[in-house]
Parts: structure tokens; sequence; C-alpha cells
């Protein structure tokens, strides 16, 4: 028989492994693999929007995946997805500076 000393019991803190607001138990485990052709312009885009949310290509695109077919309520949008980042080239351009440009027919 155990008395009260010889009960023991871990004290630190539960530190979950992911972003509980981002990580939804109850849409199960990535189970299925799926791999899609997008232009290298398209991947490039969603390389630029992944890094500004600092997480991976497939993470931003599943995010987006679930928060189109399920809505914000089960997956809130990143705050970082609605911050602006800054393009040199437009700065330079507002403050007069010459910036490369390219002329286009249509």
């Amino acid at each position: 028989m155990f008395s009260r000393t010889d009960i023991r019991y871990n004290r630190r803190a539960y530190q979950p492994k992911k972003d509980p607001t981002y990580w939804v138990p109850e849409l199960g485990k990535n189970v299925t693999s799926l791999k899609i052709w997008m232009s290298t312009q398209m991947y490039a885009d969603l390389e630029a929007l992944a890094l500004h949310s600092k997480i991976t290509v497939s993470q931003y695109v599943r995010e987006i995946v679930i928060s189109r077919l399920l809505g914000h309520g089960t997956l809130p949008k990143r705050p970082e997805m609605l911050e602006s980042a800054p393009l040199p080239s437009a700065e330079r351009w507002e403050r007069g500076e010459d910036v490369p440009m390219k002329q286009v027919s249509a």
C-alpha cells in the first residue's frame, strides 16, 4: 500500500507540439498523398506567402484548402496573412527613384 508521501507526479506544464489554434484534431491525420501540377509562378507566389506566414508551403496550402472547404470557423486566418510585406521596388518608386520597368503589349 502506498502512503501520501509515495505519490509522485509531473509538475511541468503541458507543452503542445503544435500551435493549438491551427491544429484541428477533429480533421484527423493527413493520410492521402496528393501531388498536383502548378505553374512555376503560382508555386513561387505560394512560397512567398508561406514564407511570410513562417510556415511550409504544404502547410500553407493545407490551411487554404481547409478554410475554403470548412470556413474560417474551423481554421481561423493567420494574422500574418493580413499584413502586407514591404516591396522594395514599390517603395523606391514612391520616393521617385528609378526602378526597372517592363512594357507589355496587353
